[in-house]
């Protein structure tokens, strides 16, 4: 390192160490805005993989029937396997798996879970892989089965060929799927009919021995999977076409695509853009405004000693980056310190953060180029009005 940049940073330091309070106070204005920044990256890019992880877990070529819904109480026209026969009759190229799922206590786990009952293509409309054994199979019914999700397996070491007790009536065990979580992990309203990570999948034909209700299952949503490469909004226009003519009122059901759970996940980015983005800047800006304001009367406090280095043969260039050097290195630790302190508590936090987080290098480089970035803009007048000082004003101050 060169005399002159060894001095230079020595200089600097000596003149942050004798004004601790400012540089606690700028350090601490230039952190909030850091810490904004940090929590709206992480959020953002939570987003964005949450977006992702539904296009790939639903399927780009997948969509949903519904029937309406009021809350928790289903109204208007019922979802019935003689609609989706019908259905299937009419869109032959298209791949169906209907579902029931409901929400049963498990005394062995001491918690409820989801039980689904489904046709025996689910597996495959929904693009889901087998850990082991096999999917249910059209044979499978009314014989009394179980096709385990992945998690709730692991978390009690179950494997195929073993016996699960449901509501006291035993079902075996025939496989493990992983049965995804993004799309069930949405506040969609019936988000809970897509799956999720603790799921029991029995035969829909099976006699639901745990269901309270008499008569047969009413259908809570109906998976399509059209041929790849097609367009994907032909077949939903079509499919309302068909329920219109089996009962007039196709208009009342719900259709649910990769780009509708999309939009949410959009909106809500755009949302937290404004208003988590608008603090962020506010913050940044507010403490940029601070840092400048005390460069500006440090410069002040430092008129003998910049009139010094002046009549000693300092160029305007070289009194300017003593300023332009000390900005930027309490940007510098302000972002340091308040990144890496909101990447950990957020890092703790992540489990009961209300929003899906991605913590990683970004959040953890962006927010320090910024602050580098700010400092260096918002120390360019005070940097500047340092150059401008003529050695025999600043003297006259001694």
């Amino acid at each position: 390192m060169k005399a002159g940049t060894r001095w230079a940073l020595h200089d600097v330091w000596d003149g942050l160490r004798g004004q601790p309070a400012r540089l606690g106070l700028s350090c601490l204005a230039i952190g909030v805005g850091i810490a904004a920044l940090t929590i709206l990256l992480a959020v953002l890019n939570g987003l964005e993989a949450r977006s992702r992880a539904i296009v790939q877990e639903l399927g780009v070529n997948v969509f949903a029937i519904l029937p309406p819904r009021d809350g928790h109480r289903q109204t208007g026209p019922v979802l019935t396997q003689e609609r989706v026969a019908a259905l299937r009759a009419n869109l032959p190229t298209c791949r169906f798996a209907a579902v029931f799922q409901d929400s049963v206590f498990i005394p062995a786990l001491n918690r409820q879970v989801q039980v689904i009952a489904t046709e025996p293509d689910l597996a495959a409309v929904r693009g889901w892989e087998l850990r082991s054994g096999r999917f249910i199979d059209p044979a499978d019914a009314p014989a009394r089965v179980a096709v385990i999700s992945a998690v709730l397996a692991d978390s009690r070491q179950w494997r195929p060929g073993q016996v699960f007790v449901l509501d006291e009536t035993p079902y075996d065990i025939i496989g493990i799927v992983d049965a995804g979580g993004a799309v069930a992990d949405t506040d969609m309203p019936d988000a809970g009919r897509m799956g999720g990570q603790e799921a029991v999948f029995l035969p829909l034909d099976t006699p639901a021995y745990w269901f309270t209700h008499a008569g047969a299952l009413p259908l809570h949503a109906v998976f399509v999977r059209t041929p790849d490469g097609e367009d994907l909004d032909r077949y939903v226009y079509r499919t309302r076409q068909l329920l219109a003519s089996f009962d007039g009122e196709a208009l009342t059901y719900g259709f649910l695509t990769p780009d509708q759970l999309l939009q949410r996940i959009r909106r809500l980015r755009n949302t937290l853009r404004f208003t988590v983005g608008s603090i962020a800047f506010l913050c940044l800006m507010l403490g940029g405004t601070t840092l400048m304001s005390l460069m500006v009367a440090n410069v002040r406090d430092r008129l003998p000693e910049i009139g010094l280095r002046r009549a000693l043969g300092a160029s305007k260039q070289e009194v300017a980056s003593l300023f332009v050097v000390e900005a930027a290195l309490v940007s510098c630790v302000a972002a340091t310190v308040a990144s890496a302190g909101t990447n950990a508590v957020l890092w703790l936090a992540r489990g009961r953060f209300p929003a899906p987080l991605a913590i990683g290098w970004p959040t953890l480089l962006v927010p320090l180029l910024v602050a580098v970035g700010l400092g260096m803009l918002f120390s360019y007048w005070p940097a500047r009005i340092a150059a401008g000082i003529s050695p025999a004003e600043a003297l006259r101050n001694y």
